[in-house]
């Protein structure tokens, strides 16, 4: 089926156009239907009456000319481009390069008009009025999408140097969200290069663009910007999609800030739950082997204490195994004691209930007692223990030892528990021959007490652990005890504003426990002139120590 457009003549000569309408008649292309009118603001009327396909418009009108007509006929359909054939006189090509300039699609020369002539350049403004068209529609159809996204987007295109290297991009066009997303209007925006605005906080982008520009590989990329307070947090997560288009590219950019703050949320959320089970299973693990632990060590010393009771009642041992009976009795019920007591310790730290009973004491007459405690122990071993004071030996043969004074506010009772529990440990896991040292430092600021010994030493494994409760190694095991010891040291050492650090070279190289405990002015001042405390305060505790 032959399509059917409509044709406008506006000329004043009749002749001219009853030719031009002979000539389009013999078009087998199209079937047209032709209007003509003598003067401009006649066919200004016509041309709004019957919106024709293609406007054959002569330049000399009546009453306005070509140009003025062209200028009229654009206010009237609201566009730029016309479907304007000019038709001018021999020598007037200057007229009509000025009225295609003004809008008109092409123009023919009236003494060289020919009939294919006439209908190729109709058929000419036809398509390209069509095209045109399309064009348009796809446009409003485009800015219609990209405006009513959400997702932000831009076109950019290359600035480049003489050299051809790409320098920066020129913002071509952004639409509403984009504008919103940079809180600037896109007045402020189109003409401007992208480094000049600060619409990507990330300098790194930019050698993206380039690559995007260079490669024509498209990118698809989330970045993560950081703002550095009092921590590092994540300020803005862009989702980034962007491709080449000519020399330059497109891009659509998501914020995806609140997403990225609510997984971070969600990651850490697990993270916490994770290490609150895995915290919960070790604590349940812990309490089962600490009540495991707790079974056999009080089971041990009951047992023995049974049946030697038994045997005492049933009088079926001789003279001389009744004193070891009564001797193996005490041991366990001290032994037994001992772990009670460290139980209770340990309650009471957990609770906040451990408290000091702080006076003036002399540290040196602590340590003597602790080594007289323990010093059965060692030589049942032929261990070789050894006091050092302030750098000057003194091998510990008895309370009569002479000494220097070092002075110290705080509880004797506790103190000597913590030095108790540091030399039967060093014995304990030391072998037979070996050698205990024990030395009392005055330093500028501190007083120092080292324990150092010859026995199994420490794994690199348990070392940062040995002050955790119920934390012991495979031999402590054997040893027994519950592994309260050197928590409960550490905690009474804090309450005396001291710390206490632990060194091994590895195993059965020995370790090493050092005491820190802050020298007060006063005590060093009644050092210094030779003072001791009170021989009431300290004998008191260390006979309650003794009897212990």
């Amino acid at each position: 089926m032959v399509q059917q457009r409509t044709i406008v003549i506006i000329d004043d000569c009749l002749e001219d156009r009853d030719t031009y309408r002979r000539y389009l008649l013999k078009d087998d292309t199209y079937a047209y239907q032709i209007f003509g009118e003598e003067c401009g603001e006649d066919g200004l009327e016509l041309c709004n009456l019957v919106k024709p396909d293609v406007i054959l418009l002569d330049f000399l009108l009546p009453d306005i000319n070509g140009l003025e007509f062209l200028s009229e006929l654009q206010l009237q359909m609201g566009k730029t481009n016309l479907p304007v054939i000019m038709l001018t006189g021999q020598g007037n090509e200057a007229i009509a390069v000025q009225a295609m300039k003004n809008g008109a699609s092409d123009y023919l020369v009236k003494g060289e008009t020919t009939a294919e002539s006439l209908r190729l350049a109709i058929h000419s403004v036809i398509e390209r009025t069509h095209l045109q068209t399309l064009l348009e529609q796809s446009e409003q159809r485009f800015r219609t999408s990209i405006e009513t996204m959400l997702d932000c987007f831009g076109i950019f295109t290359s600035i480049r140097n003489a050299a051809g290297d790409i320098v920066d991009f020129a913002i071509e066009y952004v639409n509403d969200a984009a504008c919103a997303f940079n809180s600037m209007s896109a007045q402020e925006q189109i003409g401007a290069s992208l480094l000049s605005l600060p619409l990507f906080p990330q300098d790194e982008l930019f050698n993206d663009f380039c690559q995007i520009v260079e490669t024509g590989k498209p990118l698809t990329k989330e970045v993560l910007f950081y703002a550095l307070n009092d921590e590092k947090y994540l300020s803005k997560a862009l989702d980034i999609r962007a491709t080449k288009l000519g020399d330059g590219f497109v891009i659509a950019w998501r914020n995806i800030t609140d997403r990225k703050c609510l997984e971070q949320e969600r990651a850490q959320l697990l993270i916490q739950e994770q290490l609150a089970r895995t915290a919960a299973e070790a604590a349940n693990k812990s309490k089962d082997v600490f009540l495991a632990m707790v079974s056999h060590e009080l089971r041990n010393p009951l047992t023995a204490i049974l049946m030697y009771t038994q045997l005492l009642q049933a009088h079926k041992l001789k003279e001389d195994q009744i004193c070891r009976a009564y001797e193996t009795i005490e041991r366990n019920v001290r032994l037994q004691k001992q772990l009670i007591d460290d139980l209770l310790d340990v309650s009471r730290i957990v609770s906040g209930k451990l408290h000091l009973n702080m006076q003036l004491l002399d540290l040196g007459v602590i340590l003597q007692a602790a080594i007289d405690t323990v010093r059965p122990a060692a030589e049942t071993k032929d261990i070789q223990l050894e006091l050092t004071i302030d750098s000057s030996p003194s091998h510990s043969k008895g309370v009569n030892s002479v000494y220097p004074s070092v002075l110290l506010f705080g509880d004797a009772t506790r103190l000597q528990q913590v030095m108790w529990n540091l030399l039967s440990n060093a014995i304990k896991f030391t072998p037979h021959h070996g050698q205990v040292q024990v030395a009392l430092k005055l330093c500028d600021r501190t007083i120092q007490v080292i324990v150092s010994d010859t026995g199994q030493g420490i794994s690199s494994d348990l070392l940062p652990h040995v002050f955790e409760r119920f934390r012991q190694a495979e031999g402590s095991i054997k040893q027994g005890g519950l592994g309260l010891g050197l928590a409960i040291v550490q905690h009474i050492v804090q309450l005396h504003g001291g710390s206490v650090k632990v060194e091994s070279p590895g195993v059965e190289q020995g370790a090493t426990f050092t005491i820190e405990f802050p020298k007060t002015s006063d005590c060093t001042e009644r050092s210094a002139k030779g003072d001791r405390p009170s021989t009431h305060t300290t004998s008191d505790s260390l006979s309650r120590l003794k009897s212990d």
